[in-house]
């Protein structure tokens, strides 16, 4: 939670056995919402990181046929930069996790 506006899940549990939160997502919405988030992250980016997420993006964003290694690559990548940007850069990270759990990794 950032100055009163919150992004993500808000979960409260309580007892035992409990699995937490789950998501399922295909791998089309989770490039979508990877390509939402990194929108967002976009202007707090200095010069100097915004050509390795644009790039890494391109990568991701390919259609189908990039290499699986290069494509964790390029998502090893943008949750690099967005995780020295600060929080803001926290639901582009979870958005890379989303994304790398679509490809089974």
């Amino acid at each position: 939670m950032t100055d009163g506006f919150h992004i993500g899940d808000k979960v409260t549990q309580y007892g035992d056995h409990n699995t937490g939160v789950v998501h399922h997502h295909s791998a089309e919405e989770a490039v979508s919402r990877l390509q939402a988030a990194v929108l967002l992250l976009r202007p707090h980016l200095s010069e100097h990181e915004l050509p390795i997420v644009d790039a890494s993006m391109q990568t991701v964003v390919a259609d189908g046929n990039a290499d699986p290694g290069r494509v964790r690559l390029a998502l090893t990548s943008i949750a690099g930069v967005a995780s020295v940007v600060g929080g803001v850069g926290v639901p582009v990270v979870d958005a890379v996790r989303a994304v790398l759990q679509t490809l089974g990794q």
